[in-house]
């Protein structure tokens, strides 16, 4: 459970992100203009997250003696 309530938001975005390409495309009788729309909105949104990404911890891992 834990994994879907994790996902749960990109699966989201990613549905919004393809429904708005979806009106793209059915708006403009182009696919290519839908796909365009998708790929635009992706690029948004990668970027999006690369500017608010949190710095984790970087973690050391102990050699325990009896290794």
């Amino acid at each position: 459970m834990d994994h879907v309530i994790t996902q749960l938001p990109y699966a989201l975005i990613s549905a919004l992100i393809a429904g708005m390409g979806f009106v793209a495309m059915g708006l403009t009788d182009n696919g290519l203009m839908g796909l365009a729309a998708v790929a635009l909105l992706l690029a948004i949104f990668a970027l999006a997250l690369r500017k608010n990404k949190v710095p984790q911890k970087q973690t050391v891992m102990e050699e325990s003696p009896g290794r």
